[in-house]
């Protein structure tokens, strides 16, 4: 039977008066054709000779069109849920902190120092809020989905092209940890999808669990969900590099993890739309154990986490290890065990 094709849709107007665009992925005449006639659409997810953590790259079936959004969620817009009762009530029974952003009063650029806990109680908020078009409903996108969105079609470490020079036309990044900031989204130029700062400027939280090893345990065809590990309260996926990474760190295939509750300068999201119904999200059990389980409590874990800063944020590097230090700095260490 053949998927549902989605159509555009008006930016969501939310309190106050904010909009929330959101691009149809994917578009094109080619993905249209694949719905209508029910094959499945599939890319290839990873890389080669890049980090242990992207390998081996495997062929990836999303099983359903969804809407993205086209920036991340700036601080405007996530003003309108911290500034509501539910944040209030949310933060009480949640036992969170107020939040901050590190870059304040730049209503236009990204939200940032968020956790994954607040960015998912924001799609539950415009769930509620009745905001949404008929028969969709916001989360966070699955690691897989992101990764497809960002590389609209393309294979290569960006979507529009290798190397840096790529990367400066459609990414902020590279700046000075004490000097740098965020930026305006929307700024450079959008990828073949509509869809803008999917390379740099603030990470993205997913909705998956982080799994370094996910990608040996999955079959070539796998068809994407909500990856989970067997941590009671494990790390969630950020993707896309933030405006302090070395191009590295901004590359399509590039993943790394930290802890639910933890906030910092670089961490922000985007909301995905797609048809309402069980939404596979990590935890335990599932398929072999790993995907397709519901969230444990969220509250449970360390709490200190999200004040830990970048001290000891470790990145996966081939036969090496990157460190990001308390100075914003890579630091590498080839392992010799």
């Amino acid at each position: 039977m053949p998927f549902p094709l989605l159509q555009p849709i008006e930016p969501v107007t939310l309190p106050g008066g904010v909009e929330m665009a959101f691009q149809v992925i994917p578009p094109g005449a080619v993905q249209e054709d694949a719905l209508r006639t029910g094959e499945p659409l599939s890319y290839l997810m990873g890389s080669r000779g890049n980090q242990n953590n992207e390998e081996p790259r495997h062929r990836v079936i999303i099983p359903a069109p969804f809407l993205l959004g086209t920036t991340p969620v700036t601080q405007a817009q996530f003003a309108a849920w911290t500034d509501s009762e539910h944040y209030a009530d949310w933060r009480e029974q949640n036992g969170e902190e107020p939040h901050e952003n590190h870059f304040v009063g730049n209503p236009d650029h990204s939200a940032e120092n968020l956790s994954w806990n607040e960015a998912r109680a924001f799609c539950d908020w415009l769930n509620r809020g009745g905001w949404l078009p008929a028969g969709l409903q916001a989360r966070l996108p699955w690691e897989a989905e992101w990764e497809y969105a960002c590389r609209a079609g393309t294979t290569t470490e960006y979507w529009n092209g290798d190397g840096e020079a790529a990367l400066r036309e459609v990414g902020w990044f590279g700046e000075e940890w004490k000097k740098g900031s965020t930026h305006p989204v929307a700024q450079l130029a959008a990828n073949p999808w509509g869809l803008y700062d999917m390379h740099g400027n603030v990470w993205e939280w997913c909705a998956d669990a982080y799994d370094s090893n996910a990608y040996a345990r999955r079959a070539d065809g796998w068809i994407a969900e909500a990856w989970a590990t067997d941590d009671k309260d494990p790390n969630r996926v950020f993707r896309g590099g933030s405006w302090f990474n070395t191009a590295r760190g901004c590359r399509s295939a590039f993943r790394f993890g930290r802890h639910p509750r933890n906030r910092n300068w670089y961490l922000g999201f985007r909301v995905l739309l797609g048809s309402p119904g069980p939404v596979a999200e990590p935890g335990t059990g599932g398929s072999g154990g790993r995907e397709g389980a519901r969230v444990r409590d969220e509250r449970a874990g360390d709490r200190k986490a999200g004040a830990r800063g970048l001290a000891g944020l470790r990145l996966p590097r081939g036969k090496g290890e990157t460190r990001i230090g308390t100075d914003g700095k890579e630091k590498t260490r080839i392992r010799t065990d």
